[in-house]
């Protein structure tokens, strides 16, 4: 099942996909997309895994540590499908990043590997834009760097985790101006998203709605004002945003 959330006519509205493009309002009424702007699916607190595969660790001439590097991404710096994402001014390497988000649906800590996905609700896409001038290696968490004011686009919309069996088996595609830029698969995850449930589970508790984040695969290519950056995820969907200067 899919869940999305829009705003039409001032009011913010929850909506779920009845069949194939038949999206209907929580009270059973449709809804017209086209007449809708979409918003972020989800706005609980996200934590990220910073250079979660060997490809992107090589390109950011990272060696990588034996647990996760965590950060926090704030929701000021959440815009949605569709929404314009801010360059920031005077930025020398912007860089789109296709990301598999995970939404805690129960009260999880100190999970056992074995049994985090039976915690997990479903799925969603972060296009994590990162500001590479900011970025400093892992002792220093990219916080500022990815926590500019609209500069991650989070959506189009949640998918049910029992429709998606193998979260660690999915294709992932960036492609800017319709040109594809890097290409991988979920399985390049250092850790995986049990691993991630599992090792953040056992220092805090996540609350339902937490969402985590499980960063690229690699490749990075700068962006400008103008361009089209589309990420698609198997199974999930593909969200397209377009560009534009502070």
């Amino acid at each position: 099942m899919k869940h999305a959330r829009l705003k039409y006519q001032n009011q913010i509205i929850d909506i779920t996909e009845k069949n194939d493009n038949e999206w209907v309002s929580s009270g059973g009424i449709p809804v017209n997309l086209n007449a809708c702007r979409w918003l972020p699916p989800a706005h609980g607190s996200l934590i990220g895994i910073a250079v979660n595969s060997v490809r992107h660790g090589d390109e950011c001439q990272i060696e990588i540590p034996e647990n996760p590097i965590i950060y926090f991404k704030l929701p000021n710096s959440l815009t949605a499908h569709q929404c314009p994402v801010q360059r920031p001014d005077g930025v020398k390497m912007f860089t789109p990043q296709a990301e598999l988000v995970v939404i805690i649906g129960r009260k999880a800590h100190r999970v056992n590997k074995e049994n985090a996905l039976e915690y997990v609700a479903g799925y969603t896409i972060l296009n994590n834009f990162t500001v590479q001038d900011d970025v400093k290696g892992y002792y220093r968490p990219p916080v500022k760097a990815k926590n500019h004011d609209g500069t991650g686009a989070l959506g189009p919309w949640i998918i049910s985790a029992d429709r998606i069996p193998k979260p660690d088996q999915l294709m992932t595609t960036t492609k800017v101006n319709n040109k594809v830029v890097s290409e991988g698969t979920t399985e390049e995850y250092i850790h995986s998203v049990a691993d991630a449930i599992t090792y953040i589970s056992d220092f805090m508790t996540l609350q339902p709605g937490t969402l985590i984040t499980l960063g690229t695969v690699g490749g990075l290519v700068n962006v400008n004002a103008g361009d089209e950056v589309e990420v698609t995820i198997e199974a999930i969907g593909t969200l397209n945003n377009t560009l534009v200067t502070t």
